[in-house]
């Protein structure tokens, strides 16, 4: 149980740093553009998927998957079932945290303006100052999220979740039938993790290479948890692997 002490230990100071990151690590640089760019004049308004309900899914989901597989399976170590369901759940969500923080950074190191930034913050257009550099310099009024869409983490966060859960089911579901589940539930998960990423561009809250690198992101953060920090990929031994008959 001890190291599940310091598991706790290390969520709770990365939920403190993502929380600074957030709302109050300044923007460092803001790539300048010229007053008025179309890019940057699509109205603002309210996303298809909100963030708490993309939070309940990408939470309550793989949650959900752990403790069917840690709890009502055998258990490969010989711990407490609990334990091991608890384990996987600090592992999932450390990853998370990780993520963000790294992305958060990444908005505030970028600065690159959402495509409703020139609405939301109308830049004194003047023949004197046709460009646009820094928010505190050229705007009647500010908006910090206007400056933060380098990259997109809702696809971060939905990428985060899909890769995840789709290693740990095609590691955890050893039973070859029936066939169609898994995948069926794999499948439904990359259609989701998709859906909302392509909902922040048609919403005007990130441009295209925003949510590009936000996929990016969370693919490779998913990556890096399960190969380095779990076991998931170790779950089944070269003994307990099904065999196929060769014909």
């Amino acid at each position: 149980m001890a190291d599940l002490l310091v598991d706790l230990a290390v969520i709770l100071a990365e939920g403190g740093i993502h929380h600074y990151l957030k709302y109050y690590l300044p923007t460092s640089h803001m790539p300048g553009h010229v007053c008025g760019s179309p890019e940057y004049n699509y109205p603002l308004r309210s996303g298809t998927l909100s963030g708490e309900f993309l939070y309940q899914v990408t939470i309550g989901v793989p949650i959900l998957s752990f403790v069917v597989f840690e709890l009502f399976t055998t258990s490969r170590s010989g711990q407490s079932k609990l334990v091991e369901c608890l384990r996987q759940i600090a592992k999932y969500i450390f990853g998370m945290l990780l993520m963000l923080i790294i992305g958060q950074t990444l908005k505030s190191v970028t600065g690159v303006p959402r495509p409703y930034y020139n609405t939301v913050c109308k830049p004194k257009c003047t023949d004197g100052f046709p460009y646009v550099i820094a928010e505190n310099e050229a705007c009647q009024t500010t908006l910090r999220e206007a400056t933060r869409s380098f990259p997109a983490l809702h696809a971060s966060v939905a990428f985060y979740a899909m890769v995840y859960f789709v290693l740990y089911v095609e590691a955890r579901w050893t039973s070859q039938k029936p066939v169609t589940i898994k995948p069926t539930l794999q499948g439904a998960a990359f259609v989701f993790a998709l859906y909302a990423s392509c909902t922040r561009i048609t919403d005007y809250k990130h441009h295209t290479l925003d949510v590009v690198g936000g996929v990016a992101l969370g693919i490779l953060v998913a990556l890096f948890v399960v190969y380095s920090c779990t076991d998931i990929l170790k779950s089944q031994t070269a003994e307990e692997k099904p065999k196929y008959k060769r014909y």
